[in-house]
């Protein structure tokens, strides 16, 4: 781009010295070898660069210049579509958060999310006595099999204001 760039001001600036020649010159005769003269100028500042290598440069600078903007376009393309795919996920277990209120106080989910925003697994955390509940409804709003479903049984708070963890399970919801 920086040759295209340098290309372009060169010819610009031969155009205005060209045109300011121009209009310094009487109507005598010498006003017919001034525009030879600033035409053939400006002719050669368009054509000089074509007999050297820039043409190659120029195409090698321009598919350098479309393959950084299709790198920045991919890279903006998977970044929407994590961030689709987590605000997919907390909007979800915002839901389930709310329709859980009514089994028990402080149950959480967090989802997994395939590509196509279909839920692949849950988490789900809360006190052991709300596991069935919870599960179910985890499993009847995500439909989603009891495999893809994981709770953590969480005691009442500790001492510093936390939910402390009595045991995960480590076989999934059945």
């Amino acid at each position: 781009m920086e040759l295209l760039r340098e290309w372009v001001a060169g010819i610009t600036v031969t155009a205005i010295l060209a045109a300011i020649a121009r209009a310094l010159t009487d109507k005598s005769g010498q006003r017919g070898a001034v525009r030879l003269f600033c035409g053939v100028c400006v002719a050669l500042a368009i054509l000089m660069p074509l007999r050297t290598n820039a043409p190659r440069e120029l195409l090698r600078s321009l598919e350098r210049s479309f393959d950084a903007q299709k790198r920045a376009a991919s890279y903006s393309q998977e970044t929407s579509e994590a961030l689709a795919r987590d605000y997919a996920a907390a909007q979800a277990a915002a839901y389930l958060e709310a329709q859980a209120a009514a089994i028990a106080d402080g149950i959480t989910f967090s989802l997994e999310l395939s590509e196509d925003l279909t839920p692949v697994s849950v988490t789900v955390s809360g006190p052991a006595a709300a596991r069935e509940a919870a599960s179910a409804l985890a499993a009847q709003a995500l439909g989603l099999s009891g495999e893809r479903i994981r709770y953590i049984s969480v005691e009442e708070e500790d001492a510093d204001g936390k939910p402390s963890i009595s045991r995960m399970d480590a076989e999934p919801v059945a």
